[in-house]
């Protein structure tokens, strides 16, 4: 797809720093940033989701980023590794030759995603 492109760099950087950063840290810095500065978020609390959704729901948008990170950066380098794999065998690079006129988006979409384990 965009193998060593300025995309593949910075999504490679982001998701380092994702996987070393800790989440008590970044929860931390999302309380200052979504509470503190942009007064957005509530800091501490809780509202049952089955009373008031929206209020609920604002209690836990942190909470779930913060800890969700870790999991979305190892997912995403799985994912990039699994894509580029796949995309090097010389079946997919045959077909995407014959078939299709945009390569990369072609056989990813038509010939690669079938490959993928469910």
């Amino acid at each position: 797809m965009f193998r060593n492109s300025w995309v593949d760099h910075a999504a490679r950087v982001l998701t380092l720093v994702s996987l070393s950063m800790p989440s008590f840290w970044l929860g931390l810095m999302l309380i200052i940033l979504f509470s503190l500065k942009l007064n957005l978020l509530p800091i501490v609390g809780y509202t049952s989701v089955v009373t008031d959704l929206w209020s609920g729901l604002r209690f836990l948008i942190l909470p779930s980023c913060a800890l969700g990170t870790y999991l979305t950066a190892l997912l995403a380098r799985l994912v990039r590794s699994s894509v580029l794999e796949i995309l090097g065998q010389e079946y997919i690079r045959r077909r995407g030759r014959k078939d299709c006129a945009s390569e990369s988006s072609c056989s990813v979409t038509r010939y690669a995603m079938p490959s993928f384990p469910p």
